[in-house]
């Protein structure tokens, strides 16, 4: 009986220390799974503002190019100047 319980401390020890070791590596496992679930929903909403602002007729880049357009021919010089001559 003795040699019984002097074997299953040990074991019990090291089953409890499995299970600890598994229940820690789940949880890393789970913050990576939600940081890279966040990560994908940052890049998408990231690529759909910058597809509103870049494509179609009412997007924000032509918008600025036209007003360019208007401001600069407000001037009473002949200058035009659009959103992009300004930027680069």
């Amino acid at each position: 009986m003795f040699a019984y319980t002097s074997f299953i401390a040990p074991l019990l020890i090291l089953i409890g220390a499995v299970f600890s070791y598994r229940q820690q590596q789940n949880k890393q496992q789970n913050k990576q799974k939600k940081l890279t679930h966040h990560l994908q929903q940052t890049q998408k909403a990231y690529d759909t503002s910058l597809n509103r602002m870049t494509s179609g007729t009412g997007n924000v880049m032509r918008q600025m190019d036209q007003l360019g357009t208007i401001a600069g021919k407000t001037n009473k010089t002949a200058h035009t100047f659009t959103w992009r001559s300004l930027c680069g």
